[in-house]
């Protein structure tokens, strides 16, 4: 079901947009990796799973999942529900299970779209949260639009990192701390690659 549903997606992603990929040699073959992601569209967490080789899981804003065929179709690709802006345990739960069986899971720091052209909105806790609580190799994108049809949307996976305890402690912050502040430096870093490409696209 799943690559029955990546196929159609793949499809419709092709036609409507121009899509250039960069980086993707940075993925890991195999183990538990979290894909943290710049927001700027709907469409973000469908054009990083076309553009894996992997199969990878997602977290969907639940509102989603309330136009039934929409629903059905992020849940063949294997993705699944989170309360924004709220503490959903049950999404951090699946989240957690996912990279516990070596899973590819892709998050939003910024919890919501991000409205800026060039920078990142705040970033929400939860990514931190899962790569303290995980050996997952963390693995920053960066998305540049526009989503318009036949626009080009460009994607860059920057090159994977591991929160390790040694390296917070050595830090003087706590593992979460620590893991936030390695998010959001990979995610500046890559986004400011991904800017670099669409300007000279």
């Amino acid at each position: 079901m799943y690559y029955l549903g990546r196929f159609a997606v793949k499809l419709i992603m092709r036609f409507m947009f121009r899509i250039s990929v960069q980086g993707t040699q940075h993925i890991p073959n195999l183990g538990a990796v979290i894909i943290c992601s710049r927001h700027i569209s709907n469409w973000d967490p469908l054009l990083i799973g076309i553009s894996m080789k992997r199969p990878v899981s997602f977290m969907a804003k639940e509102e989603l999942f309330r136009f039934k065929p929409l629903g059905m179709l992020i849940k063949s690709v294997h993705g699944f529900p989170v309360a924004r802006g709220a503490n959903d345990r049950a999404a951090i739960k699946t989240a957690l299970h996912i990279l516990s069986q070596d899973g590819i899971l892709v998050v939003f720091p910024e919890g919501f779209r991000n409205r800026t052209q060039t920078g990142l909105e705040p970033l929400q806790r939860g990514a931190a949260l899962l790569a303290s609580r995980s050996d997952a190799a963390v693995v920053p994108v960066g998305i540049v639009g526009p989503y318009r049809l036949f626009g080009k949307v460009h994607i860059r996976f920057g090159e994977p990192f591991v929160i390790a305890p040694d390296a917070a402690k050595k830090s003087g912050t706590s593992i979460s701390e620590f893991a936030q502040s390695s998010i959001l430096s990979g995610m500046q870093a890559v986004l400011e690659e991904t800017l670099h490409d669409a300007a000279n696209s």
